[in-house]
């Protein structure tokens, strides 16, 4: 991730899915900060629709 357009790009990915609430895309960090609702969506919901979209997932703790 290295631009706008890719943070435009993964937020599209990931904001339609049902559950999550928040995609906050940090460019400089290189970092995407996802809240959702467990019970809904899970982590590799999240990290198979980033491949798609062309971006690897690692997960960090808070």
């Amino acid at each position: 991730m290295v631009c706008e357009g890719c943070a435009e790009k993964i937020s599209a990915a990931l904001s339609p899915i049902t559950g999550v609430r928040e995609v906050k895309v940090k460019i400089l960090q290189k970092r995407v900060c996802v809240r959702y609702e467990p019970g809904k969506v899970r982590e590799q919901q999240l990290t198979e629709a980033l491949d798609q979209a062309g971006y690897s997932a690692e997960r960090h703790p808070q």
